[in-house]
């Protein structure tokens, strides 16, 4: 029960970061993607890459990125 608990409370204090209106570069092609994109970083862990909006976890520690068509390195 405790070990269950201490995993909901741990999920519930994940910090998120969306980076929206950002052209991808994954580090292993030549070129960056070629249409804008949102990216989900939850934790340490990409969650979504999409070009349409993304929902963040209601639950989340959330900071919004306004990438203003610049690139973002996955790498």
């Amino acid at each position: 029960m405790f070990a269950s608990l201490w995993l909901s409370l741990a999920h519930a204090a994940d910090k998120a970061i969306l980076f929206e209106n950002v052209f991808v570069f994954d580090g292993r092609s030549a070129e960056r993607a070629s249409t804008p994109a949102n990216v989900l970083v939850v934790g340490d862990t990409i969650q979504a890459i999409s070009a349409a909006p993304i929902e963040p976890p209601a639950d989340a520690e959330l900071t919004r990125v306004a990438g203003g068509g610049r690139t973002l390195c996955l790498a």
